[in-house]
């Protein structure tokens, strides 16, 4: 079968522009990992309380265009007839490694248990890997957007970059594992390395001492003229000691694709911004930094906190750092400075940033109808 000319446009008759050409006007963003699914490979048997809760998203939302924009990618979210229609459609990245509690690997998603909620969903924005739509059995890719991709392949110049930087291979101790030469094929990793992303990971007390240096000397070297179209996103956990940077390529950052996924559905559903409702729901700074950023100029978009995340505490009591970065939001983010506002209900706020519309906040660990639910839970609580 023919290869990536197969469907020109991604967009026109795919599932969530049908949705909304049938009337639904509300669209619905899930961060994969960290509110539906947060469990790491091998994957653990999850309680039937997050299943149920997972299940009973998935029915009451199926009239809306529902989808996932996460750091993971689409390998591992979608079962093997689907992946292997969407190969057939230009897909080009290989099959996932998923080590199963007895330790055996699956390359489908759908072998692992309490997993298929979580699977085939409407549409999946990946974080440094691109934007696919579901359409005729498969998953088409936003090709338009990628041609938008010039010069030499990015992750090996980003690559040269950084040798010239820090000298070569000095920085490969601390490349996260997916990033790391031959894991992938080992199955000692669940997915092969991105084309727009490169991770690095530091540990332990000095963890974030490191990863700020390594700031520094990139965001001087982007002065001096290197490191074109690459943009730094922290990604930190600090509650298990780990300082995450990605080196993500400007136009793979989850916001810009999430602002183009809205524009072009808007256009191909022919129904204006002005009439459709986002709702971002994530755990990350880069999920908070998305729901404040993008769909503008859509009539409502409301950005839903995971329980437990690791940024509740933190905006609960207005702070305006996390994991020494400023936070997406607060007064002191150089993109996207503004402010919370509490209302008069625990847990929900308003942020005013830099577009005149207010965006409502809910941190669901703290609202009355969520207190005590975690992930899935409180994502459909609220």
């Amino acid at each position: 079968m023919e290869k990536a000319q197969t469907f020109s446009e991604a967009y026109r008759d795919s599932i969530p522009v049908k949705k909304l050409q049938q009337g639904a006007r509300r669209v619905l963003v899930f961060d994969k990992d960290g509110s539906i699914q947060r469990y790491p490979h091998p994957v653990p048997r999850p309680p039937e309380s997050e299943l149920s809760a997972g299940k009973e998203i998935r029915r009451i939302t199926s009239e809306y265009p529902v989808g996932h924009s996460s750091a993971q990618v689409l390998e591992l979210g979608i079962t093997r007839n689907m992946y292997w229609r969407s190969v057939s459609y230009g897909y080009d990245r290989p099959p996932p490694n998923i080590r199963l509690p007895d330790g055996s690997i699956t390359s489908d998603p759908g072998d692992v248990y309490g997993w298929e909620y979580l699977l085939d969903p409407d549409f999946f924005l990946g974080f440094g890997s691109g934007i696919y739509t579901r359409k005729n059995g498969g998953y088409v890719s936003d090709t338009e957007y990628q041609r938008t991709m010039v010069g030499p392949p990015w992750r090996s110049r980003v690559f040269n970059d950084l040798d010239i930087l820090l000298g070569k291979g000095a920085y490969e101790q601390h490349l996260g594992l997916v990033d790391r030469a031959g894991l992938y094929e080992k199955g000692e990793v669940d997915v092969a390395p991105l084309k727009y992303r490169i991770q690095f990971d530091h540990y332990g007390e000095d963890g974030m001492s490191v990863r700020d240096r390594l700031w520094r000397d990139i965001e001087t070297a982007k002065q001096r003229g290197r490191f074109a179209n690459v943009e730094l996103v922290d990604e930190s956990n600090p509650d298990k000691g780990r300082y995450t940077t990605y080196l993500v390529d400007t136009y793979w950052r989850k916001e810009v694709m999430l602002e183009r996924f809205g524009n072009q559905l808007s256009f191909y559903a022919q129904v204006p911004m002005e009439e459709l409702e986002f709702i971002k729901v994530g755990d990350s700074p880069t999920d908070l930094a998305s729901g404040l950023k993008a769909f503008q100029g859509a009539a409502r978009v409301t950005f839903i906190l995971a329980g437990k995340s690791r940024l509740s505490k933190c905006l609960h009591d207005n702070r305006d750092t996390f994991a020494g970065r400023p936070l997406p939001g607060s007064a002191t983010h150089a993109e996207l400075p503004g402010r919370y506002m509490a209302t008069s209900v625990p847990g929900v706020y308003w942020w005013k940033g830099p577009h005149p519309q207010p965006r409502k906040v809910i941190l669901a660990e703290y609202a009355p109808w969520s207190a005590g639910l975690e992930c899935t839970e409180s994502v459909l609580a609220c």
